[in-house]
């Protein structure tokens, strides 16, 4: 799983979230706007209706008056919405109109302007009715009592409100969503690849959860970019393998003929070089062995640091030999490996830092264990390897300069690399690991699940 701080650090999720910034933002925005400018808009137009309503009931009222006629009065009456309530008194008495009877408020509530003061009273329906907005007109002959319930406005107002603000939270929701799905999904993909590079193991593809998004198209192209690199390094191996395989036994029969020659000196020099191209091709076959995993049945629980020691053991005579100091520093440890393979493996390497190391030079060891990690350095101070060559000394039959001169087929490194990938391992190379301006130092990193 991968840690928050990379999580965040996603070009992807960057995107999302600012999208859910932005959103959230404009949901804020749009929030206040309809809590301030609508409110003040339906206000606003209450009151120009009450006015309205004043201006029109006083001329009714006052040619009803004039011509005692007061059938207008009580159509306009009856044309009335449901949020508004009027009542009308004559000549200080209560004439009717859609409420019961005559307000009562005290003078400081009797405003000649629209107000925004919530009044309850009871219309003919006998039902309860809080006015958010009424005004009164006082005439000498007669009074009338506005008013109008905006509830069903304020009602409107919070639904567009919720409407906006749960549009708004979706919009939040899923461009997060779709952020943290981009993300995930890359961080497989990356994972995968890395995974993929690091083993060496061409066989293992990328997960594909769905046909509709473009990274899951993306993922089968990949694999089927991974099918064609693999089909082409079989191949290639198959080919290696079975020159290896089909010319050693020629050459076993060419050895066997080269040592009936009379000639001693010749004999020497034909059958060494015999026995050399018989060790490639048994090395090439041992690597591709490894490779293809035939020997997983070696594997058992053993104590990896007298399998260390062994080696060492086998090699110190070497290394006294030519004066180098070769030291062993390991913890007691444990895991599940095959034995004969890590034996070879750290033999390999050693042979390699004995063979490259000078005179009075200095060889450490180490083995210890670390998250679930069992880790086994090989430190030289011997010639090294230049930097820029460091990612090509896996390679088979790679040699550096500095190495031409010595025996060796290149293999070395390559059985190394085939029996860490067996273990699930990495193989790290570091320059001047003893900080002597040379030398080269052999990580082999094994997983202690590998089995």
């Amino acid at each position: 799983m991968l840690a928050i701080g990379q999580f965040t650090q996603s070009s992807s999720f960057r995107v999302g979230a600012l999208l859910t910034f932005l959103a959230i933002s404009a949901m804020l925005l749009v929030s206040y706007f309809l809590k301030t400018a609508y409110t003040t808009s339906v206000q606003e137009h209450t009151a120009q209706t009450l006015t309205a309503h004043s201006q029109a009931l006083t001329i009714i009222i006052q040619h009803a008056l004039a011509t005692e006629d007061f059938t207008s009065l009580n159509d306009y009456i009856d044309a009335l919405d449901n949020q508004t309530y009027i009542g009308v008194t004559l000549n200080n008495q209560f004439w009717g109109g859609n409420i019961k009877q005559w307000p009562s408020f005290s003078p400081s509530q009797n405003p000649s302007e629209a107000v925004l003061v919530p009044y309850n009273l009871t219309p003919n329906d006998n039902t309860t009715r809080t006015l958010s907005m009424f005004k009164t007109i006082d005439n000498a002959e007669f009074s009338v009592f506005i008013g109008r319930d905006i509830a069903l406005s304020n009602a409107k107002k919070r639904t567009y409100v919720l409407s906006t603000l749960f549009l708004l939270t979706a919009l939040c929701l899923i461009s997060f969503a779709v952020a943290v799905y981009v993300v995930n999904r890359i961080n497989r993909m990356s994972v995968t690849a890395s995974r993929i590079m690091d083993t060496g193991n061409l066989s293992e593809r990328l997960d594909i959860d769905s046909k509709w998004d473009d990274l899951s198209r993306l993922a089968v192209v990949l694999n089927k970019m991974l099918d064609a690199i693999e089909m082409s390094v079989e191949n290639l191996k198959s080919v290696t393998d079975n020159i290896a395989h089909d010319l050693r036994t020629p050459l076993t029969r060419l050895k066997n003929s080269l040592e009936k020659i009379e000639d001693a000196k010749t004999r020497e020099e034909t059958t060494s070089e015999a026995n050399k191209l018989l060790s490639i091709f048994n090395s090439l076959l041992r690597i591709s062995r490894i490779e293809t995993l035939e020997h997983k049945a070696g594997f058992e629980v053993t104590a990896l640091n007298q399998v260390i020691d062994d080696a060492v053991d086998l090699y110190l005579p070497l290394a006294q030999q030519k004066q180098i100091e070769l030291t062993l520093k390991a913890s007691k440890i444990e895991f599940r490996c095959d034995p004969n393979l890590v034996f070879q493996c750290v033999a390999n390497v050693l042979d390699n830092a004995i063979k490259h190391t000078s005179t009075d030079g200095k060889i450490q060891v180490q083995v210890s264990e670390f998250k679930g990690k069992v880790v086994v350095s090989v430190n030289d101070s011997g010639s090294g390897v230049p930097i820029e060559m460091l990612s090509k000394i896996e390679d088979r039959f790679y040699r550096s300069d500095n190495s031409r001169t010595s025996k060796g087929n290149g293999l070395g490194l390559s059985l190394v690399s085939a029996i860490i990938r067996l273990h699930k391992g990495k193989l790290w190379f570091v320059p001047d690991p003893l900080n002597v301006g040379h030398g080269l130092g052999v990580v082999l990193v094994f997983t202690t699940d590998a089995a």
